[in-house]
This record gives structure tokens, C-alpha cells and sequence, in this order.
């Protein structure tokens, strides 16, 4: 696969607007789109739900380009 579908860059924009809405909720303000902090918590969010919960895989959680 050389791109991602659709379907796949909507996925990536819930995940990563979901981390930001969760953000500006716990917060009760409004923090900036930051694509490193979001990478970063996304990451974490990655690692338990596909890691040690076991209950999605990575590319169905934020799909993504695998290098050859």
C-alpha cells in the first residue's frame, strides 16, 4: 500500500481530535492543536489499548504506511 484510503485519514482525525477534545474537556480550556503532544499521547493510548489490553490492532487503532 502506497497511500492511505480514506477511510484510514479519518480514522487518524477522529484519534487525534479525540485526544484533543479529551484535553480541552479534563482541562476546561482551550489548549492549541500541538501535533508532538498528541503523537505523544497517542502513543500511550496505543500501547494499552492494542498492547496490554489486547483489544484493537495498531492498524485498525491509528493506520499508518508500513516502510519496505
Amino acid at each position: 500500500m502506497s497511500e492511505l484510503t480514506k477511510k484510514q485519514i479519518e480514522q487518524q482525525e477522529f484519534v487525534d481530535n479525540s485526544i484533543l477534545e479529551l484535553l480541552n474537556n479534563i482541562s476546561k480550556t482551550e489548549i492549541a492543536h500541538d501535533s508532538h503532544m498528541i503523537f505523544e499521547i497517542r502513543e500511550v493510548i496505543k500501547e494499552w489499548l492494542v498492547e496490554k489490553l489486547d483489544v484493537c490492532n495498531e492498524m485498525d487503532f491509528y493506520p499508518y504506511i508500513e516502510e519496505e
